[in-house]
């Protein structure tokens, strides 16, 4: 039997996940995983990370793209099932952003992609209870998802590429990469809030 320290050993991990990500049952598996994520809340950012480093930035951008975009609309199909009794619950703050959501449609879901104002499942089952068209939901949820997953792809890949051959040259470009996906991150955040008006759910 393997002593449990093996496990953690860097190098078997990594064999795992290599034998994994060669597996014909991966995608199936990954995209499924976004769904349960999804419906026990899980953090979007550590499943796509995870995905990422185990099947490279391509791959892992395009299983990330399709497991958020069906958790999504998974959980959106649930926030319509349950209706609008569930926001009733709900703070005022989140009531807010469920009339955001029906009133400004495809640029208030992009907005709450970029815009971490509710958790992902939190937001797609307002979404789902609110009077936004699917169609406009779709949208504006494939068009949220791309900034993000690109960020971690083109980082996490960068990563990859320092720790491999580490060395003054690999970190700044580490560092320049950083710098620049957080002032487009940050820029795109401040031109959304303004546009959607989602300064009252961020205090």
């Amino acid at each position: 039997m393997v002593a449990a320290g093996e496990w953690m050993e860097l190098s078997r991990l990594v064999a795992y996940a290599d034998e994994f990500a060669r597996s014909q049952t991966a995608p199936f598996i990954v995209v499924g995983s976004f769904v349960i994520g999804g419906l026990v809340v899980a953090p979007v950012t550590v499943l796509v990370t995870a995905i990422v480093l185990t099947f490279g930035p391509l791959h892992g951008f395009v299983y990330g793209f399709i497991g958020m975009t069906l958790s999504a609309l998974v959980t959106f199909g649930l926030g319509r099932l349950m209706g609008r009794q569930l926001v009733e619950h709900w703070s005022a703050r989140l009531y807010r952003l469920s009339r955001n959501l029906a009133s400004k449609g495809v640029l208030a879901v992009v907005a709450v992609r970029v815009i971490p104002v509710a958790p992902f499942t939190v937001v797609n089952m307002i979404a789902g209870v609110t009077h936004i068209r699917t169609r406009d939901y779709l949208l504006g949820t494939v068009l949220g998802e791309l900034p993000g997953l690109l960020a971690i792809a083109v980082f996490m890949d960068q990563v990859t590429a320092t720790l491999n051959a580490p060395g003054l040259g690999s970190y700044l470009v580490l560092a320049v990469s950083a710098i620049a996906i957080v002032s487009a991150v940050w820029g795109l955040r401040r031109w959304l809030s303004r546009r959607a008006d989602f300064s009252n759910e961020q205090a």
